[in-house]
């Protein structure tokens, strides 16, 4: 199983003992990773700097600096409330010679979606250009991990996230109460502010202008630096970088900083986005 990378690529065998083999495209090099478990359930998901696996049976993360060559293990806390959690274990992981010994909980679970863009399933693993994201719907809040160079950083969120998108820098999750927020980076407009915020850890309550205000929110999706939302009523409504008119506002509005309605002569089915791009569908 080969995954490919802006800097490397990596490779799994699973036959025996979990290895993770990471190959440096620049330097022609290869790094072998091993872990003393004999396990199938791993997610990976990769930005333009790191390896993100996830091992399901442990609830670790290794990060892998393609550019460093340095790996780091963080793990989430019992907080995430997955099913079958056991006791603690030692996990013996073994990099370039050296012995790390981490104290982990061994959570057994069965149905782990990882996508890099948007999911409605959840725990879901998540990048974007610059972070790793994790997420646990946890009752009616949401555990939501963060591991970037500082390490591995944990907010509780009260509001029960239903699904989730991401851009380049930024993260756009809809709620169980039709209620739309963002962190992240925004100095494009990307977290639907009245004033633009440069970055904000903490989600930020994004004002969706409903043109009926019985309208559900059933679609995010987040571009590289916009977002675009639909509803129940064929509606779309888009904020962010509008540079190449991906938020259709038109070409003299650069930066659309708070949601707006698109105007469009049909009823939308579906949508989606790119890095400057937005896809519409209509019924």
């Amino acid at each position: 199983m080969l995954h490919e990378t802006l800097f490397g690529a990596i490779e799994v065998n699973d036959e025996d003992y979990l290895y993770y083999y990471i190959v440096d495209k620049c330097s022609l090099t290869t790094h072998q990773l091993k872990l003393d478990v004999n396990t199938t359930k791993h997610c990976f998901w990769y930005n333009l700097q790191y390896v993100y696996i996830f091992n399901v049976t442990f609830g670790n993360i290794f990060r892998f600096d393609l550019r460093k060559k340095h790996i780091d293990c963080f793990y989430l806390s019992s907080n995430m409330q997955l099913p079958c959690q056991s006791s603690c274990s030692n996990l013996l992981k073994e990099v370039e010679g050296h012995e790390y010994r981490y104290n982990i909980l061994e959570p057994e679970y069965h149905q782990i979606m990882s996508i890099l863009k948007s999911t409605n399933e959840f725990p879901a693993m998540l990048s974007t250009l610059y972070y790793g994201y994790a997420i646990s719907v946890v009752g009616e809040g949401t555990d939501i991990y963060k591991v970037d160079q500082d390490g591995l950083k944990q907010k509780k969120f009260k509001k029960k996230v239903v699904q989730v998108s991401c851009g380049n820098g930024h993260i756009i999750m809809l709620c169980s109460d039709n209620s739309v927020y963002c962190s992240g980076m925004g100095s494009r407009g990307e977290l639907g502010q009245e004033q633009i915020v440069p970055h904000s850890d903490e989600p930020l309550l994004v004002p969706i202008p409903f043109e009926d205000d019985n309208e559900k929110i059933i679609k995010v999706r987040a571009g590289g630096w916009h977002n675009v939302v639909l509803t129940d009523a064929g509606n779309v409504y888009t904020w962010g970088l509008n540079d190449q008119d991906q938020c259709r506002h038109g070409s003299q509005v650069t930066i659309q900083k708070m949601p707006c309605f698109v105007e469009l002569q049909k009823r939308v089915h579906d949508i989606g986005a790119d890095q400057k791009s937005t896809f519409i569908t209509y019924v």
